[in-house]
């Protein structure tokens, strides 16, 4: 193996070992708590192994039904499951499922850049920026759709471009790829279409060329597509987007266009991508999307892009399928533009994540191979250095030392669902009722992850609704709650306490 080959590999392996390290290093307990969609997608890859059916009992399921009417696509569920059956039903399997697809796409974009550039030293700036990108670590470290997303979309288009390039009888497989990404996000039914239109315009001359393996690949597409199409008829497919789309409906027609067009500019404004991020976004308010104090890119990657840009423009095909890339990725977020306080959302815009490090990367290979004098070249090589390392390390201490002090209440990552169910698990034999205040979204999916075969007595209810209940029962409420009801007299047994202080619930009974 020549020398250079053997250190580029080298390199690569060492900026995997950091993506990796950094995507599971205390993924238990950072974020602080454990979202009820982590749960059910953990619940679900349980029940999947177990029963191969969803929580409901529907067997071979495509759509996961959860949440009483809402319809989960079933991808992050089946790439969850063995997980769940090597480390068995717990935060930790369930957030590694992601740390491992989100360590995996960066393996995945260096191999995509190389064949987008013919350059490893594009490609291996590219997975290094996505190895330390706080939008993506984040995503990686918490069991929802979106990694997921961006993983199957960069594998897809990555084979396809082996395929129309070295191995033509890989593009049936691309098509198949894409096809199992419709199932990984709701926004993916935009995304993924949309991708496949703006490929086939870009490579129509090797559509032609290679018409007989394109046509197999659309067939296996069409056929893999069915149950979505069958779905938009029952409501599973876009039961989740009229969810989260409800909000539109109190908004005029006009209104809704300025939304759409504004959340779409937004995507692009210096708020969102390097200053604020998601989470401190104007009229934002959920915690769980992003790291407060930083935006969703570093802002020493602002002059970078601009250049990669630039310099990308001399690789026409290159050029066009990441300005496609980036015209196409805000979309997931605009058609609901007033969900959840409006504007972007990192998570539904979460493939945008992959072209912006490709650009960043094209643009500091511009820049140095701009740079004739040895001496100007390794000061620029030290000033990229020292802004990357520094950037990273306030990175860090923002997401493992401040960010748990603001995220774990409703908002965030509600905390206390684990301490809850575990106690009332430890001491069911002692009470007739146990009962878990309705203080989180979707309550009883906690109920099922964190005791799917024990705490029968287990419930959700408030001790004005079954404080006269007969039998001895247990409560677990907020102290807001108790402020609240001040009639009630509680006796605390034992208290829930955030991770960085403050009590997030009271577990006690009653004194009549």
């Amino acid at each position: 193996m020549p020398k250079k080959i053997k250190l580029t590999n080298i390199i690569l392996l060492l900026i995997l070992l950091l993506g990796f390290s950094v995507r599971v290093y205390q993924v238990s307990v950072i974020p602080p708590g454990f979202f009820a969609d982590e749960a059910s997608i953990g619940y679900n890859a349980y029940t999947l192994i177990n029963n191969f059916s969803d929580e409901t009992g529907n067997k071979s399921p495509v759509f996961f039904k959860n949440f009483g009417s809402f319809y989960r696509p079933g991808l992050s569920i089946y790439l969850t499951s063995p997980f769940i059956f090597l480390f068995g039903l717990n935060e930790f399997s369930s957030r590694f499922s992601s740390a491992v697809f989100g360590t995996l796409t960066i393996l995945i974009v260096y191999y995509l850049t190389i064949y987008l550039f013919k350059n490893y030293k594009i490609a291996l700036l590219s997975s290094l920026f996505l190895a330390i990108s706080p939008w993506h670590i984040h995503f990686s470290r918490i069991n929802q759709e979106f990694a997921y997303l961006a993983f199957s979309l960069s594998f897809s288009l990555l084979i396809f471009l082996l395929g129309i390039h070295k191995r033509k009888k890989l593009i049936p497989l691309s098509f198949v790829l894409f096809g199992l990404s419709l199932y990984s996000y709701v926004t993916a039914y935009v995304i993924i279409p949309l991708f496949l239109v703006s490929l086939c315009t870009i490579y129509y001359k090797k559509i032609k060329i290679n018409k007989k393996f394109f046509l197999i690949g659309f067939i296996l597409l069409s056929i893999i597509s069915l149950p979505l199409i069958l779905g938009l008829s029952n409501g599973k497919t876009m039961s989740r987007f009229n969810q989260i789309s409800t909000a539109n409906e109190m908004k005029t027609k006009q209104e809704i266009f300025k939304g759409v067009i504004n959340t779409y500019k937004g995507h692009f404004s210096s708020d969102f991508l390097f200053t604020k991020g998601d989470i401190d976004y104007k009229e934002h308010f959920i915690t769980r999307f992003s790291v407060r104090g930083i935006g969703q890119l570093y802002l020493f990657q602002l002059p970078f892009i601009i250049l990669g840009f630039i310099y990308s423009y001399r690789y026409k095909k290159t050029f066009l399928l990441l300005l496609a890339w980036l015209i196409i990725f805000p979309l997931g977020s605009t058609f609901a533009p007033f969900a959840d306080g409006g504007g972007p959302f990192a998570s539904r815009s979460i493939t945008g994540v992959i072209p912006f490090q490709i650009f960043t990367a094209a643009g500091i290979f511009y820049l140095l191979s701009l740079a004739k004098r040895k001496i100007v070249k390794k000061s620029l090589i030290l000033l990229i250095f020292i802004s990357i390392i520094l950037s990273f390390y306030r990175f860090l201490f923002l997401y493992f030392s401040e960010y748990p002090k603001y995220s774990s209440n409703f908002w965030g990552w509600q905390y206390g669902a684990r301490e809850i169910v575990n106690y009332f698990e430890e001491h069911e034999n002692e009470y007739d009722h146990l009962y878990m205040a309705p203080e989180f979204n979707a309550p009883d999916i906690f109920l099922k992850f964190y005791s799917p075969q024990n705490c029968h007595k287990c419930a959700v209810g408030l001790p004005k609704d079954f404080m006269n209940q007969k039998g001895k029962t247990l409560f677990a409420v907020t102290p807001a709650y108790l402020s609240q009801n001040s009639d009630i007299n509680f006796l605390t047994i034992k208290e829930v306490k955030y991770p960085k202080g403050g009590v997030a619930f009271k577990i006690g009974t009653i004194v009549k």
